[in-house]
């Protein structure tokens, strides 16, 4: 396993077992929007869509760090890792809304 696809299974543990969401709401190298992708979303319920993604999860792995290409994931909240820690960002309706939580 890759050390983003290490890092992405030990954020799904956290997510089962901290955050109590159940392990079928969440998806390794979730496809959205036309075949884009994303290391892990988890979701509130089914279907597995933009109505109920609730986190998503950018590891290094990424072939893009733009918050913009995550927005039609649906999730509120992005995990992105960058040079080796993550930043929690909100995304937001359009680019001039997302913000990084501090």
């Amino acid at each position: 396993m890759t050390q983003g696809g290490e890092i992405a299974e030990q954020i799904r543990r956290a997510l089962i077992n901290d955050a109590e969401f159940q392990a079928d709401l969440i998806e390794r190298n979730y496809r959205f929007a036309h075949q884009r992708s994303i290391s892990l979303a988890a979701f509130a319920y089914r279907p597995l869509d933009a109505r109920s993604a609730c986190v998503g999860v950018v590891t290094s792995e990424a072939s893009t760090h733009d918050i913009s290409a995550y927005r039609d994931l649906g999730a509120p909240l992005l995990l992105m890792e960058v040079g080796g820690q993550f930043d929690l960002w909100r995304v937001g309706s359009s680019p001039d809304r997302d913000a990084k939580i501090d």
